[in-house]
């Protein structure tokens, strides 16, 4: 399972860096992100987040871009939190 998302999340990566972000925020979106959500990543789902937040971005979803940054900021605050 992470194996798998690891790879799709490449894949992602390439396509954004090519442009095709809205391929990329599909795999990172259905395939990557619940992934990291199962698992209990908080690391990898914050980096995650930030992908799909400058990919949002880049397409012109500034509001929708800063929404994910906000998760993205609450997910990196509470890996930061002592527990």
């Amino acid at each position: 399972m992470r194996s798998r998302s690891y790879t799709l999340g490449k894949i992602a990566d390439a396509l954004a860096r090519r442009g095709a972000l809205d391929e990329a925020l599909q795999i990172w979106r259905e395939e990557e992100l619940p992934v990291c959500e199962r698992i209990g990543d908080l690391r990898e789902r914050a980096v995650v987040l930030g992908k799909i937040a400058d990919a949002l971005v880049d397409r012109g979803g500034v509001l929708e871009g800063w929404r994910c940054g906000v998760r993205r900021w609450a997910c990196s605050r509470s890996l930061a939190s002592p527990r």
